[in-house]
């Protein structure tokens, strides 16, 4: 059986699409993981992750639980609210030997400067009262 040009030239984009997504698929690494404090590994919710160097970003669950796809050789950025700023390398996540790879972070101090607090007595008008 003879194709014509059209068709030669369809199976040929279509080999060449599935090999790339094929190749696409192999470079990529999916981690399950949880976002747990250095200090009780109690967990961290909705801490931001991304991978690093890219415009990838994403948040943990209530339970700093996550699960992402990214490519592999890539590292993580993870992000929260009074703890310091971690960066991972792909790798250690998959030297751990659990299911679910744990991203500790430490808590971060901040120093707050004094603060005077004086009562404020407010003068209450006794119209304002019996009109209520």
């Amino acid at each position: 059986m003879k194709l014509n040009p059209l068709s030669s030239l369809c199976i040929v984009i279509l080999l060449f699409l599935s090999t790339n997504l094929q190749a696409q698929f192999e470079l990529e690494t999916g981690i399950n993981g949880q976002v747990i404090s250095s200090i009780d590994s109690s967990p961290i919710p909705y801490t931001q992750i991304g991978v690093y160097g890219r415009n990838l970003m994403f948040a943990t669950d209530s339970l700093g639980r996550f699960k992402i796809v990214f490519p592999e050789g890539d590292s993580l950025k993870a992000l929260a609210l009074g703890y310091e700023t971690a960066i991972l390398y792909a790798d250690s996540l998959f030297n751990q030997e659990t299911i679910v790879k744990f991203i500790q972070l430490k808590p971060k101090l901040f120093q707050v400067t004094k603060i005077d607090i004086t009562p404020y007595k407010k003068e209450v008008d006794s119209t304002e009262i019996v009109n209520d």
